[in-house]
């Protein structure tokens, strides 16, 4: 029989619920996914030479000191900033033209943001 539409001040009857499909899921037998390896980082060292747009540094853990020059090998007083010190969660923009190298003593870990199209080389000699 066709359902009877409720009358006046009554509710409607719920609709049924949907009912989802169960998840995947790894078969019991699957092997684990290896380990991670850890692997050292290349050590912070020589100038990156000045880019045509912004480079972002931030520093996630330990210090560190950027030297900024007008040019890579300067002695890194080329700027109005001079050195800037970060630490633990600070950041600092390069602006464009400017190079930079990162100096650190001891520990430290950080991430660069270089512009689109910026083709990364390796690092130019003192």
């Amino acid at each position: 029989a066709p359902p009877v539409p409720p009358t006046a001040g009554e509710a409607a009857p719920p609709a049924p619920a949907a009912t989802a499909p169960p998840a995947a899921t790894a078969p019991l037998n699957a092997a684990p996914a290896p380990p991670a390896t850890p692997v050292d980082a290349p050590l912070a060292e020589g100038w990156s030479p000045a880019a045509d747009g912004d480079t972002l540094v931030m520093a996630l853990s330990g210090e560190l000191v950027l030297e900024l020059a007008e040019e890579a090998g300067d002695s890194g007083t080329g700027t109005a900033e001079g050195p800037v010190r970060l630490g633990c969660g600070d950041a600092y923009v390069v602006p464009p033209g400017v190079a930079y190298r990162a100096v650190t003593h001891g520990t430290c870990e950080y991430v660069l943001v270089d512009p689109a199209g910026t083709t990364v080389t390796g690092r130019v000699a003192d």
